[in-house]
């Protein structure tokens, strides 16, 4: 994820965390370590992509 993330390339992290809080949602079952971890690299990959590096 972080070579995707330099290229500024999609992560996989849909495919992968996405999934498990989605089906985790869907069972009542709570993933907030997950949801976080997901939510972080979907906004550090949007940030890399607009050209806004670590000091933004």
């Amino acid at each position: 994820m972080l070579q995707d993330i330099l290229a500024k390339r999609k992560t996989e992290i849909d495919a992968l965390n996405g999934a498990i809080s989605r089906l985790a949602r869907e069972n009542g079952i709570p993933t907030p370590y997950n949801d976080l971890l997901t939510l972080l690299i979907k906004f550090k990959e949007k940030r890399e992509s607009q050209g806004l590096g670590p000091q933004g």
